[in-house]
């Protein structure tokens, strides 16, 4: 043994050194062979239970070898030993050859490993394979083949999933922005805060979506009391867990709408619940429940009319009917000659009340369905009130006072004579009828650009309570005084007809004032009137065959002119403006115009641009002053047929209206 005693501390250093060296080159030595030994031992048997198919290709594609145990071979119709000695191409359907064969030529190429998918059948069921290839050296590949079928299937089946739950949401998502509700949701736990806003409510609202969301209704809406109220709404849900409600908001059109509104509360994966509202607006709805509401009771008070119509009717034709009867069948039982002379003025009176009724009847009905023809003319009214008066002082009660009220200067007014006296006969009947002592007043009154007619008495007098009614059919003052109770009806029918206004002012004890209001637009002078009045006296009707002229002029004394000139041969009617001609035109369909250029309210141009609209037939001429070619052109443009320039010649206005009727 070697004597280490002498040995100096560096040289027992370098033997230490030494013997480290040693003892790990030997530590090395004995785990490279343990190494060794382990991979001879268990490589083939961890090879032979690898699920994969190992193979080593060679440039051709040809099996070299196959690595991993016979039982991992996924070819049908091959044996582990006729694989190694087979041809890719012979094994395989040509897609998954030519799938390996590109792969194989990347490999080499780049040297890097690739992966890749293909199918084959195996036992008649398609299965799907991944093949990884690796390079060995510039000759071989490793080929490892796995049977990823059920991996594939898998995939498939999530990819499905993801899609049918991505067209779900997509669907999800089209229905909640265009259905015609307002759908959103607010999280409770945070100050009531927006996490949903649909498309419509945003339309609504006119508030983004993007604006909305994670704002609450204090940051987003105007209005404080809306949004307290909206608050204190959400604080309910909490509390009861739902909340229905109508409720009227402004639109941001600035609408007026009536919204309904449900709130539900649900659960969420958050500590706090979610509040999910729907509304939706009502506001047609609500609109045609009115409507349907007002037919309904329309519907209802036409048919109570129509039932009270026929009661009153057989009441009020059985009455008249009982008496002509029964005093008929009493003459012939009588041979006193006063006493048939006394029943048959009976039999009359009641002959003539019936009728009477039946000649109201079918006048209220003729004029409410617009069938009734107004006789259109110009009326004189003061002399129309004297001849009331004079029929009517005849009928006085003794005691009673007549006393008529009117201007001493004549009044010209357009309206139907005829109808306009049938009122004031009803008026004065009425009165008549209920006054018993005191006094009557027929009186005549313009106030402004209306003419009023009433009649006031001092009878018995209209309770309140009956005062909404008295215009209403069969609706008589005094059930126990013979009538039909269609007078007023009637009257106001025409009244309204003529444009003007019928009303009734009465105190129960002191008496009843009817008025008659009607339009008051044109007047004449009394020195002039008179004669203008015999010779338009049927305006409004042809007679005899007479073609009818409307004089559109505002001075009268061009009026007069040519009422001289051509009333013998026409039927003249006359109006001061522009829209009176449109008006009459409408009213009494002329079968010519004589249209003055310059009038007020509404000049001859503008007259005729408004009746060319309505029709192309009726002739129109121009009558002017104005020497200017511009304002003919104006006329002619606006539609007039011819243009007669003031002053003219009876040979000339004579010869232009011939020329079109």
């Amino acid at each position: 043994m070697e004597d280490y005693n002498n040995k100096t501390k560096a040289e027992l250093l370098e033997i230490i050194q030494n013997l480290e060296k040693k003892v790990e080159q030997l530590s090395s030595e004995s785990v490279s062979g343990r190494k060794e030994r382990f991979r001879d031992r268990y490589s083939n048997r961890i090879l032979d239970n690898l699920p994969d198919m190992l193979t080593v290709l060679d440039r051709d594609a040809n099996i070299v070898e196959l690595v991993s145990s016979p039982s991992t071979n996924h070819v049908e119709g091959t044996t582990a030993d006729s694989i190694t000695q087979s041809n890719i191409k012979d094994i395989l359907p040509e897609d998954a050859y030519k799938n390996i064969r590109k792969n194989m030529e990347q490999v080499f190429r780049s040297g890097k490993s690739a992966i890749a998918r293909h199918d084959l059948m195996m036992d008649g069921v398609p299965h799907h394979y991944e093949h990884w290839l690796s390079l060995l050296d510039k000759e071989y590949l490793l080929c490892m083949c796995r049977d990823v079928s059920q991996l594939w299937e898998t995939e498939q089946t999530n990819a499905e999933q993801q899609n049918e739950i991505m067209r779900l949401n997509s669907l999800m998502e089209a229905i909640v922005n265009n259905v015609p509700v307002y759908l959103f949701v607010k999280d409770s736990g945070n100050d009531f805060r927006y996490l949903y806003w649909n498309k419509t409510f945003a339309d609504y609202s006119g508030i983004p979506i993007e604006k909305a969301i994670g704002r609450n209704d204090f940051e987003i809406f105007k209005r404080t009391e809306d949004m307290e109220k909206f608050r204190l709404d959400d604080i309910r849900v909490l509390k009861e867990g739902k909340l229905d409600y109508f409720e009227e908001y402004m639109a941001a059109s600035g609408e007026i709408r009536t919204i309904t509104t449900m709130k539900r509360l649900v659960p969420s994966s958050n500590e706090h619940p979610y509040i999910i509202g729907i509304s939706w607006d009502i506001t047609e709805i609500k609109k045609t429940e009115k409507a349907l509401d007002a037919a309904r009771i329309k519907a209802e008070e036409a048919d109570r009319l129509k039932s009270a119509f026929l009661a009153n009717m057989s009441h009020e034709i059985r009455t008249p009917l009982n008496a002509i009867v029964g005093f008929s069948e009493i003459i012939a039982l009588t041979e006193d000659e006063k006493e048939k002379a006394e029943y048959l003025n009976i039999i009359q009176k009641n002959s003539n009340l019936l009728l009477q009724l039946i000649n109201d009847i079918l006048d209220l009905s003729r004029i409410e369905s617009g069938k009734s023809e107004m006789n259109i003319q110009l009326t004189e009214m003061t002399g129309l009130i004297d001849e009331v008066e004079k029929v009517h002082r005849l009928k006085m009660k003794t005691g009673i006072r007549f006393e008529v009220v009117r201007p001493d200067e004549e009044i010209w007014i357009m309206v139907d004579r005829n109808r306009i006296t049938q009122v004031l006969f009803n008026f004065l009947s009425n009165a008549i009828k209920n006054t018993c002592e005191g006094s009557i007043t027929l009186g005549l009154a313009t106030e402004g650009e209306w003419l009023k007619v009433y009649v006031t008495d001092t009878g018995c007098g209209i309770p309140r309570e009956k005062l909404p009614l008295i215009f209403n059919r069969f609706e008589k003052l005094n059930d126990f005084v013979q009538g039909t109770g269609l007078g007023l009806p009637i009257c106001q029918s025409i009244v309204e007809r003529l444009g003007g206004k019928i009303s009734v002012e009465s105190e129960v004890g002191v008496g009843s004032t009817f008025v008659m209001t009607l339009p008051y637009q044109q007047s004449l002078f009394a020195s002039d009137a008179g004669a203008v009045g015999a010779n338009v006296a049927d305006m409004g009707h042809r007679v005899d065959g007479r073609k009818k002229i409307l004089i559109a002029e505002d001075t009268e004394s061009n009026f007069m002119q040519i009422n001289i000139l051509l009333k013998k041969d026409y039927t003249i009617s006359w109006v001061t403006n522009g829209e009176e001609a449109v008006n009459s035109f409408l009213r009494e369909r002329p079968d010519l115009i004589l249209m003055d250029i310059r009038m007020p309210v509404m000049n001859g141009i503008q007259a005729t641009e408004k009746i060319r609209a309505i029709t192309l037939d009726l002739p129109i001429v121009a009558v002017t002053a104005n020497a200017f070619l511009i304002e003919q052109q104006q006329a002619l443009a606006a539609g007039c047929n011819d243009i007669i320039a003031k002053p003219y010649t009876y040979e000339k206005l004579k010869e232009t209206i011939i020329k079109y009727i």
